[in-house]
């Protein structure tokens, strides 16, 4: 449920909530290296466009991808002062991801976005969704190996994201995208996805 557009929230309540999130994320941004400062400011600037992007193009999907997921350098840059491989695989990685469950978030919507002129993914993909999401999840997967193979993570992390890609497609295999309760729940489900790759890397480095 939007708390906004459901009228839960009014304007000024939400203007405020914003202001207190974004007082939280400025503290701590400037407490962390100066690149990764840099990074936060180039991550509030495409949030700021972001929703532009569903009125002029059917992948605003795509750009959710490489702005949400700006974080990875964020935190690399917070602990490491040179960039590798790693950071730059997991974004891949977690940008296909995104796709993917936001594709499946987006078929909730996509009868009233036709109507009132909003794309999206799931407008691009229409009856193609499936097959299209388990090359971009096969993608996703294949980025986090490499990533762990370039961290040099031991065996106990890709049994965890061989087991944690059964999550991705199962939500493929089993979704109903025309009905928009069952894309909610599976749209959820990337939480224990999202648990299991951090997981990995934790018990991979032991």
């Amino acid at each position: 449920v939007r708390p906004l557009a459901s009228g839960e929230l009014t304007t000024k309540q939400a203007i405020k909530f914003l202001l207190i999130l974004l007082a939280i994320g400025l503290f701590i941004l400037i407490l962390l290296p100066e690149k990764s400062i840099y990074f936060g400011i180039l991550a509030m600037a495409l949030i700021v466009i972001y929703p532009l992007i569903k009125r002029y193009s059917y992948y605003p999907q795509l750009f959710l991808g490489f702005t949400f997921n700006i974080g990875v350098f964020i935190a690399w840059y917070s602990v490491e002062k040179y960039i590798s491989f790693v950071p730059i695989l997991i974004y891949i990685s977690a940008i296909f991801w995104t796709i993917g469950y936001d594709t499946i978030y987006a078929h909730q919507d996509k009868k009233d976005d036709k109507k009132i002129g909003v794309k999206s993914t799931a407008l691009a993909f229409g009856d193609k969704t499936k097959d299209i999401l388990r090359y971009l999840y096969k993608i996703a997967i294949f980025s986090i190996a490499l990533a762990g193979l370039n961290a040099n993570l031991n065996i106990l992390f890709f049994i965890v994201v061989f087991f944690a890609s059964f999550n991705l497609f199962q939500q493929i295999d089993n979704v109903d995208l025309d009905s928009p309760d069952d894309c909610l729940r599976k749209f959820k489900s990337n939480f224990a996805y999202g648990i299991l790759i951090f997981f990995g890397f934790a018990i991979g480095c032991i």
